[in-house]
C-alpha cells in the first residue's frame, strides 16, 4: 500500500515538473518565432525595393544582350522561333557567296596565257604562279581554326570576298611574274576563310542532324555551280575585252556580293531575334526540317 502511494507522488512530481519546463520553454519559442516572421518581413522588403532596380537594368540592356541572355548555348533563342524564311534566305546567301568566290579564284586559267606571253615567260613561271595560291589555301586552312573561331563568320565571309576582289583588281595592274605571284598567294590566304565561314552560318541554321546531311548535300552542289558558272561568264568578257576582264570581272562581282551579305546576311537565328524581336517566333526550333537527299562535301 506505501509502495502504491510512492509511485503515485513520484509520477505527479513527474507531471509538475514537465508542465514547468513547457511553461519555461513557451517563451523562447514564440521569441524565435517572432525572429523569424521579422528576418522574413526584411526579405520581402529587400526584394521590393531591387524589383524597380531590377527593371531598370533591363530596361536599358541592348537588345542584342538580351537576345544573348534569352538564347541557349548554341546560339538559338530559348522561345520558339519561326525560321523557315530566313533560314531559306541564309541558305541563298551563302550558297551564292560560295559561287562568287569560285569565280575569283577558278578565273587564273583565262588570264594567265596572255601574262605569259606578255611578259616572256615559260611554263615554269606558271607552275610556280599556280602553287603559290595552293601553298597558301592549304597552310591558312590548317592555321586559321582559332581565329574562324573567335571571329563573327558573317565578318570573315565578308572580309574574304572583298580581299579577294582586291587582289584581282590588283592583278589587272601587277607588272612582274614574281608581285602576281604574291598577290596570287594573297588570294590564297583570303579564299581560305571562305568555306569554313559558310558552313559555321550553315550549322547555326542547320541544327538538326537528322537532316543535316541533306542540306549540306544542296549546298555542296554550289561548288559544281560555281565552276560551271566561270568559264561562262569569264570567257564571254575576255573575248570581249580582253584578259583583264577575266580578274575586273570576278573583282566586280565578289564586291557585289561582300556588300549583299553586309546588309542582308545574319549569321545565325539570335542574330535575326536580336534585330527583329520575336514576333516571328513561332515554330519551335526542333521543328522537323524537310530533307532533301544526298550528301556532298568540298571539293
Amino acid at each position: 500500500m506505501c509502495l502504491s502511494r510512492s509511485a503515485s507522488e513520484r509520477s505527479l512530481v513527474q507531471n509538475e515538473q514537465s508542465s514547468s519546463s513547457s511553461l519555461a520553454a513557451s517563451p523562447a519559442h514564440a521569441k524565435a518565432a517572432a525572429a523569424a516572421s521579422a528576418v522574413e518581413a526584411q526579405l520581402r522588403q529587400r526584394a521590393h525595393a531591387a524589383a524597380p532596380e531590377a527593371a531598370r537594368q533591363a530596361a536599358r540592356q541592348s537588345p542584342l544582350r538580351r537576345a544573348r541572355d534569352e538564347s541557349s548555348d548554341d546560339g538559338w533563342p530559348s522561345a520558339t522561333f519561326d525560321t523557315s524564311r530566313w533560314r531559306w534566305r541564309e541558305f541563298a546567301l551563302i550558297y551564292g557567296a560560295y559561287m562568287t568566290l569560285l569565280l575569283a579564284r577558278k578565273n587564273y586559267g583565262f588570264w594567265l596565257p596572255s601574262v605569259l606571253s606578255e611578259l616572256g615567260a615559260g611554263k615554269g613561271e606558271a607552275g610556280m604562279l599556280g602553287s603559290t595560291f595552293e601553298i597558301a589555301y592549304g597552310s591558312c586552312a590548317l592555321l586559321n581554326g582559332i581565329l574562324i573561331d573567335l571571329v563573327p563568320p558573317k565578318a570573315l565571309l565578308v572580309g574574304a570576298l572583298l580581299t579577294s576582289a582586291g587582289v584581282n583588281v590588283a592583278l589587272g595592274s601587277a607588272g612582274s611574274l614574281g608581285m602576281m605571284a604574291l598577290l596570287w598567294g594573297s588570294n590564297g590566304v583570303a579564299q581560305s576563310f571562305g568555306w569554313p565561314s559558310i558552313t559555321n552560318v550553315f550549322l547555326a541554321w542547320f541544327p538538326d542532324p537528322a537532316s543535316r546531311g541533306s542540306w549540306y548535300s544542296l549546298l555542296s552542289t554550289c561548288q559544281n555551280a560555281g565552276a560551271a558558272l566561270v568559264p561562262l561568264v569569264v570567257s564571254a568578257t575576255v573575248a570581249r575585252f580582253g584578259w583583264r576582264a577575266a580578274v575586273y570581272t570576278p573583282a566586280a562581282a565578289a564586291a557585289a556580293a561582300a556588300f549583299v551579305l553586309a546588309a542582308l546576311l545574319f549569321g545565325s537565328p539570335a542574330a535575326v531575334a536580336a534585330v527583329h524581336g520575336k514576333g516571328d517566333m513561332q515554330v519551335a526550333r526542333d521543328a522537323p526540317q524537310r530533307k532533301l537527299g544526298g550528301s556532298g562535301r568540298e571539293g
